[in-house]
């Protein structure tokens, strides 16, 4: 509670007086460790500190503040795909680029536990630090892109994910993005609807969206 109710400060000041911000997040970290018993409060003061300073350019400090995270307080599949892509961030910040993607390839292979989502926005960001002139995937990789994409129901082609895994993920990533667009906006309508109108809303959206993850969802919200 204390570092939700901190974070808008240290977000405002990081621009104009990022130095007061680090200030507060050492106040933050003092007066609250003692309750800080699953180290949660320690782990995102480190991650808040590392945007800081990759945001001011000092990259080897939030380099160093990146890499001081111990993996001991990543409990959960989300917090650990958190971490990898803020350290992927900050490497790539850094130049460190090839670091940037092995970070990311390591977190695919060992999975431990992730989801359909969480591994396509590791994928996603794995290409994005791929050499633009270079267009393949490990074997692996490749494989488990084509596993994603069919877990989350994401319409594309088979011939692009076996010729052009880059692509697919690529591909994959738009879909899936404005697939969440139509339904956040879906949700949004619905607020002033009856519940029988919301049911019937999510009925016809479950019809015609073509992404199988936000299709199931807007069927299990219809059932309620």
């Amino acid at each position: 509670m204390a570092f939700d109710e901190a974070v808008m400060d240290v977000i405002r000041l990081t621009d104009s007086s990022p130095d007061e911000a680090l200030r507060l997040l050492d106040h933050l970290n003092e007066e609250n460790a003692l309750q800080d018993y699953d180290g949660w409060l320690q782990k995102s003061i480190k991650s808040q500190r590392a945007l800081i300073f990759a945001t001011r350019k000092r990259y080897h400090e939030a380099r160093n503040e990146i890499l001081s995270i111990p993996t001991t307080l990543l409990r959960t599949a989300e917090e650990r795909t958190e971490h990898t892509l803020e350290k992927a961030w900050v490497l790539s910040l850094c130049g460190e680029h090839g670091e940037a993607r092995q970070e990311i390839e390591e977190a695919l292979v060992q999975n431990h536990g992730l989801s359909p989502n969480s591994r396509l926005r590791l994928l996603t960001k794995l290409v994005e630090f791929m050499d633009p002139k270079d267009d393949a995937l490990p074997e692996s990789l490749s494989t488990l892109s084509a596993e994603v994409i069919q877990e989350l129901g994401i319409p594309v082609r088979k011939e692009l994910q076996t010729k052009a895994p880059v692509d697919a993920i690529r591909s994959a990533d738009r879909l899936f993005r404005e697939a969440g667009h139509r339904y956040a906006s879906l949700m949004a309508r619905l607020v002033q609807k009856t519940p029988d109108e919301r049911t019937a809303s999510m009925q016809r959206f479950a019809q015609i969206e073509p992404v199988g993850f936000y299709r199931q969802l807007a069927s299990r919200f219809a059932r309620k």
